[in-house]
């Protein structure tokens, strides 16, 4: 019980601190492993951070340009006897942007990553042009896919002292699934209350 006295007791404390203005958190992890929650209390604690949640701008940018793009090729190229759509989309990638990692095996959650590594790298720059501190959030940031083979993003976010990588997990496998269960629980009910004003 003193060691939570003590702890308390530090976060008591008003505490002085400067913010860079090129600093970045970036938060992995799956679903379910506490990714929000953790941005959320850094929030909380520096209010001067930015928070990009789950990448979801990052994804939503490239999977638009994406579209137009794929739609463009497949119309082009069914023209041809024999080509398969279907085969022609997944083979355009298409059909990784547009999946949810629950639905992905681990090699595609890393291909996922990489093709948002150039936006994700743009907007990171864009912020620290700007000068606004931010939280990076999202469960396909997969270090391996980040920094295999790629010197420049490696040189640029890792060997800098003002970038934070925190990879979250839960080692519960239980744990983990009761989470998910309960999250999609939770998503069934918002739902049905969001029909249910509706109407």
């Amino acid at each position: 019980s003193s060691n939570k006295k003590t702890v308390k007791h530090r976060f008591d404390k008003k505490i002085n601190y400067d913010i860079p203005r090129d600093f970045l958190i970036f938060i992995s992890g799956a679903t379910g492993v506490g990714k929000s929650t953790l941005a959320r209390n850094l929030l909380m604690e520096i209010p001067e951070l930015v928070i990009i949640e789950e990448a979801d701008l990052l994804r939503e940018a490239i999977r638009s340009e994406n579209d137009r793009i794929v739609k463009h090729i497949v119309d082009h190229f069914s023209k041809i006897e024999g080509i398969n759509k279907e085969a022609l989309r997944k083979l355009l990638k298409y059909d990784i942007l547009k999946s949810s990692t629950i639905n992905l095996e681990y090699e595609d959650i890393n291909e996922q990553c990489r093709l948002i590594l150039e936006p994700l790298t743009g907007v990171c720059f864009r912020l620290m042009d700007k000068g606004m501190p931010a939280i990076i959030e999202g469960v396909n940031l997969s270090f391996e896919a980040m920094f295999e083979d790629n010197e420049s993003f490696y040189s640029t976010f890792l060997d800098d002292n003002n970038k934070i990588f925190i990879n979250l997990y839960l080692s519960d496998s239980n744990e983990h699934k009761n989470r998910l269960r309960q999250r999609s629980n939770e998503r069934r009910e918002d739902a049905r209350k969001r029909q249910t004003y509706m109407k």
